[in-house]
């Protein structure tokens, strides 16, 4: 077991293929040789073993799907928790924009931009106005 044979590794006498990327050799049936899938994790070509194929690694923002015999990131959905106080905005870990910014992420970093002065926000449940600076003012009743 395991010396070379041409084409691959000899298994119980069997001459066997090399394992596919992501596939361990099993066993020899009947002269046929069988594969599994290698463990999840398993490091591969483009990332890691899932499932018995070669996924790109998932950050906090994705996740590997596999379709078929292949495996794509999928962008979680806006609003995912991905870190302490963090969300997800297009794919990007950001965190969530004040009553008084506009949060883009579309270009692969988190960009803020400050609501005009003057445009009604809410702070903590009260009623306010922005400051032009990404804060929310709110009037204290006497």
């Amino acid at each position: 077991n395991g010396t070379s044979c041409t084409g691959g590794e000899c298994q119980s006498g069997v001459c066997c293929a090399a394992a596919a990327e992501c596939k361990v050799f099993s066993s020899v049936s009947n002269g046929v040789c069988t594969y599994a899938n290698a463990s999840n994790g398993t490091i591969c070509s483009t990332g890691g073993c899932q499932s018995g194929i070669c996924c790109p690694i998932a950050d906090v923002c994705h996740t590997a799907v596999i379709s078929g015999s292949t495996c794509t990131l999928q962008t979680k959905a806006d609003g995912t928790v991905c870190d302490t106080g963090k969300t997800c905005k297009s794919g990007v870990c950001c965190t969530p924009p004040t009553s008084c910014q506009t949060l883009n992420a579309s270009t692969g970093t988190c960009k803020y931009t400050n609501k005009k002065n003057g445009t009604s926000c809410t702070e903590n449940g009260n009623p306010g106005l922005c400051n032009g600076s990404g804060t929310c003012v709110t009037a204290l009743m006497p």
